[in-house]
């Protein structure tokens, strides 16, 4: 069974207001809202919507696996959690490395218009 309420979370984690997507399936806002609530949509639809989300059509299914006493998620839920864990990861990286070459800028006290060694030089006009 098809659980479309996965678009307004997909939307909110990729910062894509409902109006946008619609605007890129060529829906309007009040179609995309209907569709979540009677869960229950036409497959052209749900495939375009799926490439805006960047995700497969099986994310919006049901795909949960029942062995004994506990349910596993979907692959598709697993995938999406690691894509965001790892965009997180990255971006914590970025400001830690954007951290650490302000410390080298300033241990080194270069005058304006230097760079560092390991920074893309660009030539100074005279």
């Amino acid at each position: 069974m098809a659980n479309l309420k996965k678009i307004k979370d997909l939307c909110d984690i990729r910062n894509i207001t409902q109006v946008d997507l619609a605007k890129a399936v060529n829906l309007s806002r009040q179609s995309i809202v209907d569709m979540m609530e009677r869960n229950s949509t036409k497959t052209e639809i749900l495939e375009r919507i799926s490439k805006v989300l960047n995700v497969p059509v099986s994310y919006f299914f049901d795909e949960i696996i029942t062995t004994g006493n506990h349910t596993e998620e979907s692959k598709s839920d697993q995938l999406i959690k690691t894509q965001n864990d790892l965009i997180d990861m990255l971006k914590k990286e970025n400001a830690a490395l954007k951290i650490e070459l302000e410390d080298e800028r300033k241990s080194k006290r270069l005058p304006s218009g230097y760079a560092l060694a390991s920074e893309p030089q660009t030539e100074l006009k005279k």
